[in-house]
């Protein structure tokens, strides 16, 4: 079952969207919270002393950008902490490998129930971005019933 979200709203009544950012290269890191921020959502870098499912759960995202090859965890592993923490956010999957791994981890998210709601291959455009995170947030919106984009 799903853990419901906790949704936030702030002063003027707007769905405060919550972005969590896993990526282990500083620049495209900084690129990714400039875009998301640029969409009027909250971004938030994992630091690498971070444990990640305490971030996941303490910080309760609302959509999860997450590169999948990485050196220390990779997102196959954190794929599946999402999944067994019932995420139920929406989840944007990076990679600057091969199509066959973004492929790969698109189908693991997908078969653990998570929301994937785009794959973009590294380096992307800032437009491409801001797509994938706009579609993201509106499908948080929706499911908190806002209206959406």
């Amino acid at each position: 079952m799903r853990r419901p979200f906790r949704f936030r709203w702030d002063l003027w009544g707007e769905g405060i969207i919550r972005v969590l950012i896993v990526e282990d290269r500083d620049a495209f890191a900084g690129f990714l919270r400039v875009v998301a921020a640029g969409c009027g959502y909250e971004p938030r870098i994992l630091q690498l002393r971070e444990r990640f499912e305490d971030v996941v759960s303490d910080w309760n995202p609302d959509i999860v950008v997450l590169d999948i090859l990485m050196p220390e965890r990779d997102g196959i592993e954190l794929i599946g902490a999402l999944a067994e923490a019932a995420y139920g956010g929406q989840l944007i999957l990076v990679s600057g490998a091969e199509e066959f791994y973004l492929t790969m981890a698109a189908k693991h998210a997908h078969d653990r129930g998570l929301a994937l709601s785009a794959t973009l291959r590294k380096p992307c455009r800032a437009e491409e971005l801001r797509q994938a995170l706009r579609k993201a947030g509106a499908s948080v919106l929706k499911q908190n019933g806002g209206v959406g984009e």
